[in-house]
């Protein structure tokens, strides 16, 4: 049955992309993140859906004409980071020693849908369409995970409740459970009465299902939370918390957040089952080095083993290819095994993508922050410019699930993951979106007053 109802969806969503463009982006994201052929029973790979998936939205665009623009500062880096993971990837790569295509095509395909999708969100209902599509379809797995656990008792689910593709491994599905909870919650404050009605669908106007979309966002972010606990990932727990102490600083109720989050805490300890070890297991992130355990007292060793491949391979040793030259510069003789990963996003675009890649890496990251807290800012300076109380929730939500990526990647090698791109993707739309409301707003208010005005500015400052 379930995989009957999938299948059915699955060619209504693709004959509706084949009319529509923006569906195809919604198609292609759908299949990226929820992985509906993984999900059901029958072996499907034979039909290649993915693949249909991907051309529809690229083949379909590239014939419409609507190429990547790299009108904007983020486009313009993603477009250097191609070109460097090419350059790095033709110099050196892995053959013969390892894979030779799967991670440069990764990139490749990742980055360029992100771009494409850019160019075919054109108002803020496509756009939390799109957010929609993304955060439900992991939300489903990291709340149905967590509340797994949960009801068995308080269970770990480490080696458990792994995902295949871009979440394969427990880490990786902790830390994209993590990333995604704060546009998980940013859905529960959105899908009030009236915000419900403006942008849900007339055939999805029905009070009961604006009721499921609300508190199902909120329960799919608590059992998120569990399902971070439960998969035992030190590195994502800690990103979370970060991210949460973040987020409730933004928040305009901030002391009332902190409280309350302080409260729950202390209610969760004294009532909710805690897997048996984690305890430990988060205490041991604290502790002398001499006391660390193994995973962790090697990922300085595989952090410094990619500073020495990048002095020898100033251009990086290509995407996906540290494991495969890691033994010609392990200088422990194989004591953390062979052919290893880096264990960070951070130290893997150094080795792989070079000097230079780490240089358009940082400058993506500090740009997206100055664009996401400068919108921010002119949505709260603006409150009567429309969709400014969504704005300052998305951004809050955006810069709140960056944290958390970049902390958690701080221990895991994630930096081809899809979920980091979306956001710096998220970035151009939030910015382009908002500065057409701005100008809007500050034409009319012209023709208005007929008295010059200085316009207002994505920054908050005058033009």
């Amino acid at each position: 049955m379930r995989s009957f109802v999938v299948l059915t969806f699955a060619a209504l969503f693709c004959i509706a992309a084949i009319r529509d463009r923006f569906i195809a982006v919604l198609f292609y994201w759908w299949f990226a993140i929820f992985r509906p052929q993984d999900w059901i029973w029958l072996d499907v790979s034979s039909f290649r859906l993915p693949l249909i998936a991907a051309g529809l939205l690229f083949v379909g665009s590239f014939l419409q004409g609507r190429l990547p623009r790299f009108d904007h500062a983020i486009s313009r880096l993603m477009l250097a980071f191609m070109i460097l993971a090419v350059v790095a990837f033709l110099a050196n790569g892995c053959n013969p020693i390892g894979p030779t295509g799967e991670a440069m095509k990764n990139v490749l395909v990742v980055l360029t849908a992100v771009l494409l999708s850019i160019r075919w969100v054109e108002n803020e209902k496509q756009m939390l369409w799109m957010l929609f599509i993304i955060v439900a379809s992991l939300g489903f797995y990291s709340g149905k995970g967590g509340f797994a656990a949960l009801l068995a008792g308080g269970v770990s689910t480490y080696a458990a409740s792994n995902l295949t593709g871009l979440f394969a491994g427990s880490n990786a599905f902790a830390m994209g459970s993590a990333v995604l909870l704060f546009p998980m919650y940013f859905f529960f404050q959105t899908c009030t009465k009236g915000n419900y009605q403006i942008y849900a669908p007339s055939w999805l106007q029905m009070p009961i299902a604006h009721l499921v979309c609300r508190y199902g966002f909120l329960v799919m972010a608590l059992g998120t939370v569990y399902n971070v606990i439960s998969l035992f990932s030190r590195g994502a727990a800690l990103a979370m918390l970060a991210g949460l102490l973040l987020w409730s600083l933004l928040h305009p109720r901030r002391f009332r957040i902190l409280v309350s989050a302080a409260v729950l805490l202390l209610v969760t300890l004294a009532f909710v089952p805690i897997p048996e070890g984690y305890r430990d297991r988060i205490a041991s992130v604290f502790v002398d080095r001499d006391e660390l355990d193994r995973s962790a007292a090697a990922r300085p060793h595989f952090w410094s083993t990619a500073v020495k491949m990048t002095a020898h391979h100033p251009v990086g040793v290509g995407p996906g290819c540290y494991a495969s030259y890691y033994d010609q510069y392990d200088s422990t003789g194989g004591a953390f095994k062979r052919a290893r990963s880096v264990h960070s996003a951070h130290f893997q675009v150094l080795a792989e993508l070079g000097y230079a890649g780490l240089l358009v890496w940082l400058a993506l990251v500090l740009v997206s922050y100055r664009r996401l807290f400068a919108a921010r800012r002119a949505a709260l300076s603006n409150p009567d410019t429309p969709h400014a109380g969504m704005y300052v929730n998305l951004t809050s939500a955006m810069i709140a699930a960056q944290t958390v990526f970049l902390v958690a990647g701080a221990f895991y090698e994630q930096a081809y993951n899809d979920l980091i791109w979306l956001i710096f993707g998220f970035t151009v739309m939030i910015e382009k979106l908002q500065s057409k409301r701005l100008v809007v707003q500050s034409t009319a208010s012209k023709t208005t007053s007929g008295v010059r005005q200085t316009p207002v500015s994505l920054d908050g400052r005058g033009g």
